[in-house]
């Protein structure tokens, strides 16, 4: 038998999330989403299927543990994944996940990914 599709990435995406946020416990959990999304290995440039940002076949790409967890030790919790929630302010960590092509623009400080229209 053989698997594809969310069946496999669901698990490999939660595995690597454990990991990265097993060596970087002060993270919150929207920090180490956005790492995983801006360390994505963006899809085979020749596969008819890829299409540039998200697609059915490849989301926004495949996950790749090096290069989010390169983010998170060279950039910390903040550079990498984003600001914390301002408390102080009644913002949670609920108002910062939401989702799809937001959340990859969502919170971003420093990162090359980050478009001009993210305040």
């Amino acid at each position: 038998a053989t698997f594809s599709g969310t069946s496999m990435a669901t698990p490999h995406v939660a595995g690597v999330a454990a990991l990265l946020w097993s060596h970087f416990p002060d993270c919150t959990n929207n920090q180490i989403r956005n790492a995983l999304l801006h360390g994505v290995r963006e899809p085979p440039v020749a596969d008819p299927r890829n299409t540039p940002g998200w697609d059915i076949f490849y989301g926004y790409g495949t996950v790749n543990a090096g290069a989010s967890f390169e983010l998170l030790r060279t950039r910390g919790c903040v550079g990498a994944g984003g600001r914390f929630p301002d408390a102080a302010n009644g913002e949670t960590l609920s108002d910062q996940s939401p989702g799809g092509g937001e959340q990859l623009q969502f919170g971003c400080t420093a990162d090359e990914h980050c478009t001009d229209q993210v305040e």
